[in-house]
């Protein structure tokens, strides 16, 4: 007889504000996951992706599942901790280079993108990556207490390297053409369609076999 898993996985959709920025979004990406890996071509293509939509004036945008078991106070990542971690690249990017113009337009765009980084009330990061330990030191020091943007550009070793440094590169690229298009209204108008119309269906497992 089958085995009955009603009420083991429960599905739900959630626009991207609510991912990062629920009372119980916090994301840890266990250490039999491998590490961080997107590439120019997955960065790129998810910019694109992003852009196109809110450019079409889609009223939504569907980012994909994301797999998750309850541990506690907190999620471990199953399926999904690429796109999440790309995303947490991207709100440190946009805190770092716009916040303060972003600010003078919508106070509460710049609070969402800080506490999707790091919860205002806990104060602790939304994602940690346990893979291995030089990997979290390495995302909390050059991606999340201050992107640690380089003065030049990376060199192909450096690439496959230093791949949250990458992805944040090319984040700033693209921003900075978004931004050369259409002013910081283009900004303000792209990182509200990021976290109010992008949208991820979490499947969370609350049983434990």
């Amino acid at each position: 007889m089958p085995e009955d898993t009603t009420g083991i996985f429960k599905p739900e959709a959630k626009i991207v504000a609510k991912i990062f920025g629920d009372a119980d979004s916090y994301y840890q990406i266990p250490d039999y996951q491998r590490p961080y890996s997107w590439e120019d071509e997955q960065i790129e293509q998810l910019w694109d992706d992003l852009y196109s939509a809110m450019k079409s004036g889609d009223e939504s945008y569907f980012l994909g599942p994301v797999i998750l078991i309850r541990r506690g106070d907190w999620f471990e990542v199953v399926d999904g901790q690429q796109r999440l971690t790309t995303l947490t690249i991207l709100f440190c990017v946009l805190r770092d280079l716009y916040e303060s113009k972003l600010k003078g337009l919508d106070k509460t765009l710049t609070t969402s993108i800080q506490d999707a980084i790091k919860s205002l009330v806990k104060e602790e990061p939304r994602l940690k990556l346990i893979t291995q330990l030089h990997y979290q030191n390495e995302f909390e020091n050059e991606i999340l207490k201050k992107v640690n943007f380089p003065d030049r550009e990376l060199t192909p070793k450096e690439k496959k390297q230093k791949k949250f440094i990458n992805a944040a590169l090319i984040f700033k690229q693209k921003l900075e053409e978004l931004e050369g298009e259409g002013g910081i209204e283009s900004i303000k108008k792209f990182t509200d369609y990021l976290l109010k119309k992008v949208e991820m269906i979490t499947i969370t497992c609350s049983q434990q076999g």
